[in-house]
């Protein structure tokens, strides 16, 4: 009677997250409803059908998105002296997608399932590492890529109210980046982590979660800085991203040449400011799609343009994101962790095993 007590209460508590989720992404997806009625559907209409010749493109783009970033992920588990196999990089990559389009705030779900997934053929505390490494990595192309959207939105429209939230998101990410650095290799946030275990977990458990802290602080450190490779990688992933954007664009303006290219960098900027601001609605939805018709002048498109490209941009991530659903579906056939993973199967018993660069 007694040990069931906390299984209801967990099931309880899923039960009322769900229903969260699901109401939440009713609402937006009636907002969405609502934002397509107030622009005109049958013209929203029309800028889907003359613009879906772009979709299979924008389809290439995501998908070389995702192919980058396995690329960078796998260089910064190389850099620990593991080596991840392809199929298990592909499988984690494309349910990681799925995650971070379709869960709130899913980037650092999807991080977190990364690393849980990949840590069997590493160690805990080298998958916590890069889990932490490659965000932070990916918080600074945000930035930089953001710097260069700002650049672009203050070329043509001056200082906008666009100019200055894409200002505000990359300063704040920027400073997140570095934030994130800081803390991850210091040793002030590990004796906060120590004070905090002692008094959550005391006893053994304590000790061995305080271990694999350590272990995953000193793989944090073999990545100085932010590592030049990868976090070139996910600048080519948000660019190839801006990439898909504004081809969406210049297929709705009917516009080609150098002003395709600036404003898929102001579209970009415009995604980075909506998804942030929608990071907890599933696949961001209302909050891009606002964002692009708030924008429309500045993107040189009208707002039923703008409304269909966002509603496009959502169809290109729902493809990846089922093809990502999917993925836990297939068999898999590979070996044991040790298999072609070259490290021995006690990483995968022993939680608290440190690193040794």
């Amino acid at each position: 009677m007694t040990s069931s007590a906390p299984s209801a209460t967990g099931a309880g508590k899923s039960v009322r997250t769900c229903i969260a989720r699901v109401a939440l992404f009713a609402l937006a997806a009636a907002a969405v409803t609502g934002l397509v009625r107030l622009v005109g559907a049958d013209e929203v209409a029309e800028v889907l059908g003359r613009c879906a010749f772009v979709v299979p493109l924008v389809l290439v783009c995501e998908g070389a998105r995702i192919a980058v970033e396995l690329r960078a992920t796998r260089a910064l588990y190389g850099a620990l002296g593991v080596r991840i196999p392809l199929g298990a990089l592909v499988r984690s990559h494309l349910v990681g997608y799925a995650m971070t389009t379709a869960l709130p705030a899913g980037r650092t779900v999807a991080e977190a399932y990364v690393a849980a997934t990949l840590s069997r053929f590493s160690t805990p505390a080298k998958a916590a590492s890069v889990a932490a490494v490659s965000h932070t990595i990916a918080l600074a192309a945000n930035a930089l890529v953001g710097a260069v959207c700002f650049l672009a939105t203050c070329a043509l429209t001056g200082m906008s109210a666009l100019t200055i939230a894409i200002g505000i998101h990359t300063t704040m990410v920027g400073l997140a980046a570095i934030g994130l650095t800081l803390v991850s290799r210091s040793r002030w946030a590990l004796s906060v982590a120590e004070r905090a275990a002692r008094s959550l977990a005391p006893g053994p458990r304590a000790e061995a979660l305080l271990v694999t802290l350590e272990a995953t602080r000193d793989a944090c450190r073999v990545h100085e800085g932010l590592p030049g490779a990868p976090l070139a990688l996910h600048v080519v992933a948000r660019a190839l991203q801006a990439l898909g954007i504004g081809l969406l664009l210049g297929a709705a303006s009917e516009s080609r040449g150098p002003a395709t290219l600036l404003r898929g960098l102001v579209g970009q900027a415009v995604h980075l400011v909506g998804s942030s601001a929608g990071d907890l609605v599933p696949f961001q939805l209302g909050a891009t799609d606002g964002g692009f018709a708030l924008a429309a002048p500045s993107l040189g498109v009208s707002r039923a343009d703008a409304v269909g490209v966002a509603l496009l941009l959502h169809a290109a991530h729902l493809v990846w994101t089922a093809v990502g659903a999917l993925v836990p579906l297939l068999r898999t056939t590979e070996g044991r962790p040790d298999e072609g993973a070259g490290v021995p199967n006690r990483a995968v018993s022993d939680p608290g095993r440190g690193f040794s660069p």
